[in-house]
Order: structure tokens, then C-alpha cells, then sequence
């Protein structure tokens, strides 16, 4: 049994100009936190894909799709309207166990799609309301205590640093995604802790960057900051994997290297959630016990990147 602990976020995917992005100020692939409802409000107007979003709801999803018998609880925070009641339609294959925030309305990332950049504008709502009175209910506990492996990504840190503290000390396997490099810089301390910690954990070649200048590692080879990371903060039974992208991922593992390639698809519609569907895919043979080879199979995120957002050619 795997339980999940993320952000769920009901994604906006639209298609849109290079005008679009500079009327409203954004600076194309990348990351930029809502300000008001003007730009949301606009794409009520344009051909808008609504698709479940969010790092771990994407990683989830993907996970059910290879994994269909495998027992998922799946917990965060949604608002007590429309866009929360379609992701828990959406999510019928999991165990939802969502704290709901009366308040403040479930949290949406507009993803603005032109060519080949993916531009992200994101109101995360009331994903952030989620606090550890939730985790500690009679219920949810249950679920955990019977659960072998959690998985969360560094995002929980922004909701709560208890939160996070309670997971790392419930005796449960770790699976640990570094979410962003900004937050190596916000949280040094917490970031460091939780590596040390898990026995996976995830990021892209960004994110080990951000890393290594936290612990004040600066090698220009990304497989051997890669080592140098891995001998700092990892003990012999942890995993370390690295994502980039188009080129091969790496796996630190047992103080040893290995590279794997990544095959080239032709059909290429939309990368959103093509890092997410792979740590998906890794979960899903992880859970099982499958060897490291079979658990980096990148088959999932093959898949995804000829689809419009996190979705899949056979299923909703």
C-alpha cells in the first residue's frame, strides 16, 4: 500500500500566442504564481482543456494506469466547489481522503501552452490549507499506519513543516520528490533532512543543481555532481534519480552510477507532467519490489508527452 500526499489542482491547458504571455507579463517556460483572477478569468473565453493537475495527482494517476489492483490512498486539500468535485471524479480509481477548505476555492494552474514552451500560472488555493489535525484523525491515521511507503513532494513544506516532521518519523518508507529548486533556497534546513531521510528520492538536473549549492557543491558535469550529492547525503541503501529531460536519466544507487537512456518519441503534443508520469511509472514497479532496471523503464512519460496534459490516449 502506497500513500500519497500533494497538491490536487485543476489544470487549465490552453494554447495561446507569444502576445498572450507579454500582455499579462509572464516569462515563457517558467513558473509564476497568481495574482488575481483577470488571466483565469480570460480563459473561460479560449479552447481550454480541463484535465486533474498537480505533481503528485499526475504522479497517481499514472501509477493506477500501470498499476490497476495496487491500493493508493491519495490525501490532500480541495474547496467545497465544483472544480474539488471534478477531481474527486476524476480520481474514482484512488482513495481520496481530501480535507475540504469551506473557505478558499480548490487551487487551478493555468498551463499556457505555445509551441514548444509550457508556461505556468498557478493559484494554489486551498491545497495549501492542509494541516496535520487532518492526518491525525482517527480515519486518516488508520490508512497510514497500514501503508509501507509515502510519497510527497517538497510543495508539502509550504502547507506544513509538522506535517512533513510527523511523515519522516512514522517509521514509513519515504519516496520523496524535490518539487523545485526554489525551495532549496526557502528551506535548506527541512530540504536536507528529508533527503537524509528518504529511501528515493527524485529531481531533475535543476534541482540537483539546487542542491549542490546547498550543501555548497558546484561540479558542471551533472553526473558527477550527481556522486558528490549522493556521497554527502545518502547512505548505501538510498536511491537518488535524476531526470533531463530528452537526454538519459541517472541513478545514484549503492554508490554506483547508472545511465538510462531515453527513447525518442516523434509525436510530441504537450511535456506537461512528463516528469511526474515518469516518477508514476518508477512508483508503480517500486511498490512491487521490481528491480531498479524495470522501475526506470520510461515508457509512462513516453506515453503522456503525445497527450494534452497529464492524460492518457486510453483513458479519461
Amino acid at each position: 500500500m502506497l500513500t500519497c500526499i500533494g497538491s490536487p489542482l485543476l489544470d487549465i491547458v490552453v494554447h495561446v500566442d507569444r502576445e498572450f504571455l507579454i500582455r499579462h507579463g509572464l516569462e515563457p517556460d517558467a513558473a509564476h504564481a497568481a495574482d488575481g483572477e483577470t488571466l483565469f478569468n480570460e480563459l473561460q473565453d479560449l479552447n481550454a482543456a480541463y484535465v486533474c493537475g498537480g505533481s503528485v495527482t499526475n504522479s497517481v494517476r499514472v501509477l493506477k494506469w500501470l498499476q490497476p489492483e495496487a491500493r493508493v490512498v491519495y490525501i490532500g486539500a480541495i474547496g467545497a466547489d465544483t472544480e474539488g468535485d471534478f477531481l474527486i471524479k476524476k480520481l474514482t480509481s484512488v482513495e481520496c481522503d481530501f480535507q475540504v477548505d469551506e473557505i478558499r476555492r480548490t487551487g487551478r494552474c493555468a498551463v499556457l501552452v505555445d509551441g514548444p514552451t509550457r508556461t505556468l500560472y498557478t493559484d494554489l488555493g486551498a491545497s495549501t490549507s492542509l494541516n496535520l489535525s487532518h492526518l491525525q484523525r482517527p480515519e486518516t491515521l488508520k490508512k497510514l499506519n497500514l501503508t509501507k511507503f509515502v510519497y510527497f513532494s517538497a510543495f508539502l513544506l509550504r502547507a506544513s513543516k509538522e506535517y512533513v516532521d510527523f511523515l519522516l518519523d512514522s517509521g514509513k518508507q519515504i519516496l520523496f520528490n524535490l518539487g523545485a529548486a526554489f525551495l532549496c533556497d526557502l528551506y535548506p534546513i527541512e530540504m536536507t533532512r528529508i533527503i537524509k531521510k528518504s529511501k528515493v528520492i527524485f529531481g531533475n538536473e535543476l534541482e540537483l543543481r539546487a542542491v549542490g549549492k546547498m550543501i555548497k557543491l558546484y561540479a558542471d558535469d551533472c553526473k558527477e555532481l550527481g556522486g558528490q550529492v549522493y556521497k554527502s547525503l545518502c547512505e548505501i541503501d538510498q536511491i537518488l534519480v535524476i531526470t533531463r529531460g530528452e537526454r538519459s536519466a541517472l541513478v545514484f544507487a549503492k554508490q554506483q552510477m547508472k545511465e538510462f537512456a531515453v527513447e525518442q518519441v516523434n509525436n510530441v503534443v504537450d511535456t506537461n507532467g512528463a516528469g511526474d508520469a515518469f516518477v508514476g511509472g518508477f512508483l508503480s514497479n517500486f511498490i512491487v519490489n521490481s528491480p531498479l532496471e524495470e522501475c526506470m523503464r520510461l515508457f509512462a512519460a513516453g506515453e503522456i508527452v503525445q497527450n494534452v496534459g497529464c492524460t492518457f490516449s486510453n483513458i479519461s
